[in-house]
């Protein structure tokens, strides 16, 4: 009897015990999800932020090719997207160059800095091996390059506005592809805001015709220029829309595959196969080769 009643006292005890230990977990529980929302907000402020700071520089950087491609006479949009999509594969080299700063940290047993350079375990394996980098890249590469070229072309046959204006609708295909290849549900929000979009679109580029043909009668020539611009700008919406799709498909979690080490990869794979392209255009005269010529223009 002492012993069962011993015996008792001891599971009152350890539950007596176990009590504030499983009101801790609550708590730790509830701090974790806390810091979470508080990092998902914080994430997506960060992300409203980098996206108008990447509207600025598109708008802007679309500015000053067209000031290239009429005041400065250095129409090569094919040189400008090559040049453009090479660059990505800088991605790799930086890549490495945070390896390379790991494993100085890691010798030197700092492990107090690890998490800043972000590199999990599927990360490091991706970065160190390019190859299983290089079935997405292949497969993206054209999308990709396709929608700089005919960005650039349109920029050398219409205005920035109306080539801004109809590479925004980037989002209408994009749903609509997302629906056909992902089969992702269509939100009513998602159709609201692409329903506005193209609105908008519609109404700015009526006002921009109307105000054309009330100020000057255009050339036969300015006009099909400005319809065939018109046409690639959203060719190139369509091969954005493509793209944005293509990635999700191919990398459906971001936490598995290092993003900087696959742009690179793109960008290494669309100028090695890009490359011949060079020549045959030069030689059939479609855009001759060469470098800008006066300070000016670099």
């Amino acid at each position: 009897k002492n012993e069962m009643m011993q015996a008792a006292d001891a599971d009152t005890a350890d539950t007596a015990e176990s009590l504030p230990v499983e009101a801790d977990d609550d708590d730790s529980g509830g701090n974790k999800a806390t810091r979470r929302m508080l990092d998902s907000t914080r994430r997506s402020r960060i992300g409203v932020c980098l996206v108008m700071l990447v509207a600025l520089l598109y708008v802007s950087s679309g500015a000053a090719i067209q000031l290239l491609f009429d005041e400065l006479e250095f129409e090569k949009p094919f040189f400008f997207s090559y040049t453009s999509v090479m660059l990505c594969s800088c991605y790799l080299l930086q890549a490495q160059c945070w390896q390379c700063v790991k494993r100085v940290r890691q010798r030197s047993g700092d492990h107090a800095y690890s998490h800043l350079y972000g590199l999990t375990t599927t990360v490091v394996s991706s970065v160190h091996k390019p190859a299983s980098l290089l079935r997405p890249a292949l497969l993206l590469a054209p999308a990709y390059f396709a929608l700089n070229y005919t960005y650039f072309l349109s920029l050398d046959l219409t205005s920035v506005s109306e080539t801004m204006i109809l590479s925004a609708s980037t989002g209408l295909w994009t749903l609509l592809f997302s629906r056909l290849v992902l089969r992702e549900p269509v939100k009513r929000m998602k159709l609201l805001a692409v329903l506005v979009s193209g609105f908008g679109i519609c109404l700015v580029t009526y006002c921009s015709t109307v105000s054309v043909v009330d100020k000057s009668q255009p050339s036969e020539h300015e006009a099909t220029n400005s319809t065939a611009g018109n046409v690639l700008a959203l060719l190139s919406a369509v091969s954005s829309g493509i793209y944005v799709v293509l990635l999700r498909a191919l990398v459906p979690s971001e936490e598995e595959v290092h993003m900087p080490s696959l742009f690179g990869m793109i960008g290494l794979t669309a100028s090695c196969c890009f490359a011949p392209l060079f020549p045959l255009l030069h030689f059939t005269g479609v855009e001759q080769f060469e470098l800008p010529q006066s300070a000016q223009q670099w």
